[in-house]
């Protein structure tokens, strides 16, 4: 097995035996806060700070990020990709190579049903005709 990650937590990884991949490329924040890795972050909220985040740290890393795995999956050639919801990386490079992708979620998902109120509002799912049919496309 092998994890690629920040230096930050080499240590760790060698501690499970696992092989440790290091960020190369890529913009290494491992063990900083977000506001340490991205600064110019501060003060959004709302719609700007969640597409301020959606550029910079999911796709803005991913370029540099699929050039550090490339080459050690041509390496070792797994038998799959195991990444969490923040590093586009790993599905990129399942779509380049054909590896199999495990795509683990550490915060919630936001899939629409029409038994759920539509996703970051705040508001309570309806319980009506009207809104239940109005939840999956009106």
């Amino acid at each position: 097995m092998t994890w690629y990650t920040g230096k930050a937590f080499e240590a760790r990884v060698e501690k499970t035996g696992a092989r440790f991949s290091p960020i190369v490329s890529g913009f290494d924040y491992g063990g900083m806060t977000h506001d340490e890795a991205f600064p110019h972050h501060e003060g959004l909220t709302g719609t700007k700070g969640m597409v301020a985040v959606f550029r910079d740290v999911f796709f803005g890393t991913a370029p540099d990020q699929l050039r550090d795995l490339t080459a050690p999956a041509e390496e070792l050639r797994p038998d799959v990709v195991v990444t969490n919801e923040t590093t586009y990386a790993g599905g990129f490079l399942s779509e380049k190579t054909g590896i199999p992708l495990v795509w683990m979620a550490t915060s919630i998902y936001t899939l629409s049903s029409r038994d759920t109120a539509p996703f970051g509002m705040g508001l309570r799912p309806s319980a009506t005709a009207l809104g239940r049919a109005c939840a999956t496309g009106c």
